[in-house]
């Protein structure tokens, strides 16, 4: 201070100045500042609070919060206050730090969620461990649920090709494919009756619950909404259950198809700016009402049945077969990853869509008028 009050200041920093031995003030300040934090060191990514995560193709996807088994999405602003109250005045530092050091998003499912390399795999599918031994009781409930397809899949040529002569063996074949292969397409599964009580819900039931400890999802607020679908993100297996999809007959019939036949879907949600990745859904619908599926009158996309009652050999106590199933799950996860799938199918699907009285009538009265078949 005193030395800005003496009259030669002015007169010395001009020679300096002039003798380049003294630089303008905002450059010398400049200079200071990038001295100051050339001497610190680098600041690494602030990956216990939040995470910058974008796309393979280096879009940016939003901020990530993940604490080991929390996973948390939020837009900028809160990641923003999340640094500031873990890093104080040095959020900017750590800020772009996280952004020098993005995680890409992949979803590999049955792997961890932290992968080399920076990649953050969304992929929340986790699978029982497969242990050899009987599966009979899978066998037999296969049978009941798709008893109603075993006409149509004895008469169809692919099945007959590769060796699927029941119905038990194209629900089984079209499970395989989702833990062997999840990346591969198949049809959309509906099974419907009218009767209560049919257990037309327990193959969702026993794989969601029997078979995976993640990667399952209830689809009807993806198919209804207007445009978000983030609960999508990472999943395997999408199910429905008496939900009447075909309210908004348009849009159920567009994300019908792309869930179906996309190698990739558009993923949003709150804090989750739209992007786009791997279409791994593999989806499975009941109803008691057929009319709560359209189907077009040339869709090769979704294998449609009635389930037909059951034999009365076959009726047992719904505790009694879950417990049955949960036994013999690690047995049937074992035959589920080591089977011999189909090689090839029928040019778009990993196996085709086959044709029931049901699917016929349904498509044509959707032809028709929309009606419901007769």
């Amino acid at each position: 201070e005193a030395l800005l009050r003496d009259s030669g200041y002015s007169d010395r920093r001009r020679r300096l100045k002039a003798t380049r031995l003294l630089q303008p003030l905002s450059d010398w300040d400049r200079a200071v500042n990038d001295a100051a934090r050339q001497s610190q060191a680098p600041m690494s990514p602030p990956d216990g609070i939040v995470r910058r995560v974008q796309d393979n193709n280096g879009k940016f996807c939003g901020w990530l919060h993940w604490d080991g088994s929390r996973e948390i999405w939020m837009p900028s602003d809160q990641a923003n206050t999340l640094l500031v109250a873990e890093f104080g005045d040095q959020m900017q530092q750590a800020r772009a730090a996280a952004i020098k050091s993005p995680w890409t998003t992949v979803d590999e499912p049955f792997r961890q969620r932290e992968l080399e390399g920076r990649r953050w795999n969304v992929s929340t599918a986790q699978h029982i461990d497969p242990i050899a031994g009987d599966w009979g009781e899978w066998l037999r409930v296969a049978g009941v649920v798709a008893r109603g397809l075993d006409e149509s899949v004895a008469a169809d040529e692919w099945c007959k090709a590769n060796g699927v002569a029941t119905g038990a063996e194209y629900l089984i074949t079209w499970t395989a494919f989702m833990f062997q292969a999840p990346a591969k397409r198949v049809p959309w599964l509906m099974l419907y009756s009218h009767t209560q009580g049919m257990g037309k819900s327990t193959w969702i039931e026993a794989v969601k619950n029997l078979l995976l400890t993640g990667g399952s999802v209830c689809i009807n607020r993806a198919m209804t909404n207007e445009r978000f679908n983030g609960e999508l993100i990472g999943k395997i297996f999408g199910y429905a259950e008496e939900e009447n999809l075909a309210a908004a007959r348009t849009q159920f019939l567009a994300r019908m198809k792309m869930m179906v036949t996309n190698d990739t879907l558009t993923f949003e949600d709150k804090g989750i700016r739209a992007y786009d990745g791997p279409n791994l859904l593999h989806v499975m619908q009941c109803a008691n009402d057929p009319r709560f599926l359209v189907i077009e009158d040339v869709d090769t996309r979704i294998c449609a049945w009635e389930m037909l009652p059951i034999p009365p050999a076959d009726r047992r106590d719904k505790a009694a077969i879950m417990s049955d199933l949960a036994d013999q799950a690690p047995a049937f996860m074992h035959h589920l990853l080591t089977c011999n799938l189909p090689a090839s199918g029928d040019g778009r699907l990993a196996m085709p869509a086959v044709v029931t009285d049901l699917k016929r009538s349904q498509g044509s009265a959707n032809r028709d008028d929309c009606s419901p078949p007769c």
